[in-house]
């Protein structure tokens, strides 16, 4: 990142990772977008929104006035989800780092989008992924390096597919495998130290790294 790089929380508005956890991941971003009923949840947190976009369909007039009204971005179109919108106005705004919390959990189909989301702005910026457990990031060739602690969980879910993957640092490595969604995939690996690097040569890999 460069020194005109700004990062953008967005908080969505399924299962929040707790409120603590939350705070915590808040500490790492410049601010915070809410997208429409992920507002409440900031505002559970004690946690300031710098803006709040979407249709507004799920966030009251009283948490709206928590934010000023020029901050306020209704956008009643249907055929984007308040996430995107969400991301959207962030990337709009200049971020080049993006996290999204509150995007998985309660509903398969919302999780399912937010990975979605992942890839469709990847060009435009680095992503995270946060649940209550860990972190997911968008990895493409030649490689991703990760950071942890020895016992850390590590999952390689092919987006759609992974060829010829090899890795140091994984309990069980990875000597030239394929990967591919409905066939072999790499659930519940582990950290051995606290790096790993994992090589691939093509397609595209998700991380999702489970804290211990």
């Amino acid at each position: 990142m460069n020194a005109e790089s700004t990062s953008v929380l967005i908080v969505g508005g399924g299962q929040s990772p707790g409120r603590a956890r939350l705070q915590t991941i808040a500490k790492g971003y410049d601010r915070i977008i809410a997208a429409d009923g992920g507002l409440k949840t900031l505002l559970r947190a004690d946690l300031m929104s710098a803006a709040v976009t979407g249709d507004f369909d799920s966030v009251s007039d009283e948490s709206l006035q928590w934010v000023p009204a020029g901050r306020r971005h209704h956008n009643p179109d249907q055929s984007t989800t308040d996430l995107e919108k969400a991301m959207l106005l962030a990337l709009a705004t200049g971020a080049d780092r993006l996290g999204l919390a509150c995007a998985t959990g309660g509903r398969i189909d919302h999780t399912i989008n937010a990975i979605s989301m992942m890839k469709r702005y990847k060009p435009r910026a680095d992503i995270v992924l946060y649940d209550a457990h860990g972190e997911a990031r968008l990895a493409s060739p030649p490689e991703v390096e990760l950071e942890g602690q020895v016992g850390d969980f590590v999952s390689l879910v092919p987006a759609p597919v992974a060829r010829r993957l090899w890795s140091e640092g994984l309990r069980y490595p990875l000597e030239g495998l394929d990967l591919e969604l409905g066939g072999r995939d790499g659930i519940s690996n582990e950290l051995t130290g606290t790096r790993a690097r994992i090589r691939f040569e093509s397609g595209s890999l998700l991380v999702y790294r489970r804290l211990a």
